[in-house]
């Protein structure tokens, strides 16, 4: 599980790096949800002063808008176009494991149709010690300015067409050794920066090809920080 991420929120440097841009419409849908006392809006949220993201948050999200990237504000926490109510939090949609992402009705429907990329700065997951205390662990990666997590996504509209958003889900995949170190077994899929443009583009390529980008180890280095 990926339970909290901190993102990059500095927008100048996300248009800057990666070519990209504040799509208008979405920054103005998600200011006006968090003010909303719609039902279907009320758990809602920014992210937070220290950048972190928790499910039902909004984070910038890259994702390709015809011939150009743009930058979106989509919720954390998958919530699927077809479902009336929103889905129990036990069902953990914030996380698509890779391994079975074209198995899993949820997921297999947007996988090689609506991809996107959420720069995150480090990511935090609960794991127990050796006394079986939980943990709250920061996992960072050293060797990259960000970690470019793989994730998808999906639009929903209320009946009422009142309340309208994208979420999306973070893909994980098994954790390297430094992660298992630390006693957790998964870690998002961080991609390379000269990935990114073909997992954004999935109609353009092939199955064959998107999984190597997904597989292909990214040279990193996990700084792993217990918090409390």
């Amino acid at each position: 599980m990926c339970f909290s991420i901190e993102i990059n929120s500095n927008f100048l440097n996300i248009k800057e790096k990666f070519n990209t841009s504040i799509y208008d419409p979405s920054y103005e849908n998600m200011n006006k949800l968090i003010e909303s006392s719609h039902q279907d809006a009320k758990q809602l949220k920014i992210w937070d002063e220290e950048n972190r993201i928790f499910p039902n948050s909004f984070a910038p999200v890259i994702a390709q808008n015809k011939s150009e990237k743009n930058l979106f504000f989509m919720r954390y926490r998958l919530r699927p176009h077809d479902s009336k109510k929103e889905l129990p939090s036990k069902f953990k949609l914030y996380n698509a494991r890779l391994e079975s992402v074209e198995e899993k009705s949820t997921w297999s429907g947007l996988f090689m149709r609506k991809h996107g990329v959420v720069l995150a700065k480090s990511f935090f997951e609960w794991v127990k010690d050796d006394k079986g205390l939980s943990k709250l662990v920061k996992f960072s990666d050293t060797k990259n300015e960000n970690m470019n997590l793989a994730c998808l996504f999906d639009n929903w509209i209320s009946d009422d067409q009142q309340v309208k958003f994208s979420s999306f889900a973070v893909l994980t995949t098994e954790a390297p050794v430094e992660i298992l170190e630390k006693g957790h077994d998964r870690c998002p899929v961080n991609l390379s920066d000269s990935d990114i443009d073909s997992w954004l583009n999935p109609r353009a390529s092939t199955k064959k090809r998107i999984h190597s980008v997904l597989n292909k180890k990214k040279d990193t280095q996990y700084k792993c920080l217990n918090i409390y």
